[in-house]
């Protein structure tokens, strides 16, 4: 086979290879609001800036456990009219027991700037937890572990 075609070949299986993998990725992960449209806004974190904030002391074995946490949170952009029924983030407890100066940023949200670890989220359910920022359209979705 002439090397010319190899390459062209090659890289066309790659794409798709790559595609089909992270179609396989996005569609474990994504999470399911029955009979909604939603947009992802956010589904990545600094684990150790989040870790910092709400601690500046963190042992490595909380960090892995944070980074399992953040792994399954995402921000979502929906229709709030389905969502009335989830709970806001304002009715959410703060892990202020070390850094006191932290406040809930229901008021004031930003995708962003938003840090999940300082709130007492249902990180352990069996099922999705949904989380609604309280009068607007963004939800904070949590999934369960696999």
């Amino acid at each position: 086979m002439n090397h010319r075609i190899k390459l062209p070949v090659l890289l066309v299986a790659l794409i798709l290879f790559t595609n089909t993998f992270s179609q396989d990725l996005v569609n474990t992960k994504v999470p399911f609001l029955p009979g909604n449209a939603y947009n992802i806004l956010k589904q990545t974190w600094d684990v150790n800036a989040c870790a910092k904030e709400i601690s500046p002391n963190t042992t490595p074995a909380e960090l892995a456990n944070y980074k399992e946490q953040l792994s399954r949170v995402f921000i979502v952009n929906t229709n709030a009219s389905l969502v009335e029924t989830y709970t806001n983030l304002s009715k959410v407890g703060i892990r202020n027991k070390v850094n006191p100066d932290l406040k809930n940023d229901y008021a004031d949200f930003s995708v962003e700037k938003f840090n999940p670890l300082k709130y007492f989220f249902n990180f352990y359910s069996a099922s999705q937890m949904n989380y609604r920022v309280d009068n607007t359209n963004y939800m904070i979705i949590i999934v369960p572990r696999q």
